[in-house]
C-alpha cells in the first residue's frame, strides 16, 4: 500500500530506497524487492562497515547520529521511514543522503504525526498511509 503512494512515472525516476533503522528497513525491504529497486540502509552508530559518513539530528529529547555507507554510487532514492513524529530522523537522514550524494526523490511514511513536527524537505512532500 505504501508503494501505491507514488506512480509509475515516480518509481522510474527512483533507483533505491534508503530503510532508515529500524522498522523503516521492513517497508524498505518489501518496497525493494516489489518494484525491483536497490536498497540502502542508514543505521545508528557502530553497527556499518566503513567507509561511512555520520550525521547528527537533534530529537524532542536531545541529540543522536546516523550513518551511511559512503562507498556507493550517488543514486536517485526513496526514503522510507516508520513514523514521522518529531521530524529529526527524517531530517538528518535526508541531510545523510544528500552528503553522501543521492538525489532525493521521494519521502515515505506509514504513520505521520503532523501535529508534532512541521518537517519539510524541498520539492518532496511526505507521503503517508495514515495520519493522525
Amino acid at each position: 500500500m505504501l508503494s501505491a503512494q507514488f506512480t509509475p512515472e515516480e518509481w522510474a525516476k527512483i533507483d533505491a530506497i534508503v530503510g532508515i533503522e529500524s522498522r523503516g528497513f521492513i517497508l524498505a525491504s518489501g518496497m525493494s524487492y516489489a518494484q525491483n529497486k536497490g536498497l540502502m540502509i542508514v543505521r545508528k552508530p557502530g553497527k556499518l562497515p566503513p567507509p561511512r559518513h555520520s550525521v547528527r539530528y537533534t530529537l524532542e529529547y536531545g541529540e543522536d547520529e546516523l550513518q551511511m555507507a559512503t562507498n556507493l554510487p550517488p543514486q536517485r532514492v526513496l526514503i522510507i521511514d516508520d513514523v514521522l513524529a518529531t521530524g529529526g530522523t527524517l531530517l538528518g537522514t535526508c541531510e545523510l543522503c544528500t552528503h553522501c550524494g543521492h538525489e532525493i526523490k521521494g519521502i515515505g511514511t506509514l504513520i505521520n504525526l503532523p501535529g508534532l513536527n512541521q518537517f519539510a524537505w524541498p520539492n518532496t512532500p511526505v507521503r503517508s498511509l495514515f495520519t493522525y
